[in-house]
């Protein structure tokens, strides 16, 4: 039983052309406290081998030993990455755990008002009757705001209902302040 297909010895397959053909290679080499700008083991793909104070690139039998010291910057570098993006995930969380209740609060209200504007005209609601529904469905959705700055008016079965009101947001390092405005009206009808 033949669990895999045996590797062709043509030359044009890819697995036979791509493991005999030759590697370019750069031999370098570093004196000092010189780093460099592409580490080795990219200049010679695998035929290099990192080792834990230095590099040792092997191709042909020559041998080039290069001080490592760029492989501990980049440690550093890549741990400042993921801490920045790690913080802005982060962020990111926070301010949608702060702002998006009170864009569903906002949706609700609307809704309530458009619903009350809808039904008004049917149900031979007074503008009042509105105005103290509107105001008891504010105090349940918790959104404190001046009672004036509701408009309901009624003219002949057209019912128009315009609120604004502004909400704090506390994000810790900034105080945001969301001006909402939302109207219903029964034009449509």
């Amino acid at each position: 039983m033949r669990l895999l297909r045996p590797v062709r010895t043509r030359t044009s397959h890819l697995r036979k052309g791509v493991l005999d053909r030759p590697l370019p290679c750069t031999v370098v080499q570093v004196t000092g406290r010189e780093r460099l700008a592409n580490p080795p083991s990219l200049l010679c793909g695998p035929s290099a081998s990192i080792l834990e104070h230095e590099l040792s690139v092997y191709r042909g039998g020559v041998e080039a030993t290069v001080n490592s010291s760029w492989v501990h910057g980049a440690k550093g570098g890549t741990r400042l990455k993921t801490l920045l993006v790690l913080l802005i995930i982060f962020a990111l969380v926070y301010g949608s755990v702060k702002l998006v209740p009170v864009y569903v609060t906002n949706y609700e209200l609307q809704d309530s008002m458009q619903e009350q504007a809808t039904f008004a005209s049917v149900n031979r609601t007074s503008a009042d009757k509105i105005k103290s529904d509107l105001e008891k469905k504010l105090h349940d959705l918790g959104i404190t705001a001046d009672p004036n700055s509701l408009q309901v008016t009624s003219d002949v079965g057209n019912v128009s209902i315009s609120f604004e009101y502004t909400v704090p947001v506390d994000l810790t390092v900034y105080q945001l302040q969301l001006h909402f405005h939302p109207h219903a009206d029964n034009a449509s009808l």
